[in-house]
């Protein structure tokens, strides 16, 4: 209980989002507010963002363009809202992918070229066997002898960052637990979540070599990159309209 009081005492002075969320959790059996998950939000300073993203120029950014790589860039925009890492292990019902040093929301370099190497199986080939098949693509994301030549960096907002708290409305949980027929007499059951909303992000991508030479069947690399983001999305909850870029 005095580790509880300390945290209640201090806990508007924590400025890492990542440990609000993930270790800092009141139990509800001891707090007297029913949705500790709202507290959270509203009591957490987002204006600390700003100065985190400023350093991330700096420091990520500054330090990636000091490396001896080819390097394309370019940014977009969340078209709605995006939510990565939603059914990692938390002590929540939901998670969030946040970075562990500054506490921002981030999309990993590794679920990028996860992504594009999905988008390009889907547009280009009929089958991944039929792709590892393909110099080009064994060249671009590697294959189980050798490692892909192409870089994927972890895209970080790179102006505002919006937080929006979201929710899965369960209607028939205990049907799905086994319990009871679906009928209209159960009662629904709210799972909150949060997302990053209309926030622009940096994507990097690099090589020792020239990225001009990376293409799928005559298409650029970084033009499939670009399309990838806007018409197949990242993250979870994408055939509902979550993670797609303007």
């Amino acid at each position: 209980m005095d580790t509880l009081k300390i945290f209640k005492l201090n806990n508007e002075k924590i400025d890492n989002f990542n440990l609000l969320m993930n270790k800092f959790i009141i139990s509800k059996k001891h707090s007297k507010e029913k949705k500790f998950d709202k507290k959270i939000i509203n009591n957490f300073d987002f204006t600390v963002f700003s100065k985190l993203i400023k350093k991330l120029k700096k420091d990520y950014y500054g330090k990636i363009e000091e490396l001896s790589l080819d390097l394309k860039s370019f940014e977009k925009e969340i078209q709605w809202r995006m939510i990565v890492g939603l059914g990692e292990t938390s002590v929540c019902e939901t998670s969030m992918t946040l970075h562990h040093i500054y506490g921002l929301p981030y999309i990993p370099g590794q679920a990028l070229k996860g992504m594009l190497r999905n988008y390009v199986i889907l547009n280009f080939f009929s089958s991944e066997d039929e792709a590892l098949k393909d110099k080009e693509f064994c060249k671009i994301f590697g294959d189980k002898e050798n490692k892909g030549e192409v870089l994927f960096f972890d895209a970080f907002p790179i102006d505002r960052i919006n937080i929006k708290r979201d929710v899965i409305n369960v209607h028939y949980k205990e049907y799905y637990e086994g319990k009871s027929a679906p009928c209209d007499n159960l009662n629904p059951k709210p799972i909150f979540f949060y997302t990053v909303e209309n926030t622009k992000f940096k994507f990097v991508i690099g090589s020792k070599k020239n990225m001009e030479n990376y293409k799928i069947m005559e298409n650029s690399l970084l033009e499939l990159f670009k399309k990838a983001l806007e018409n197949h999305g990242v993250g979870a909850k994408t055939s509902v309209g979550y993670g797609y870029f303007k």
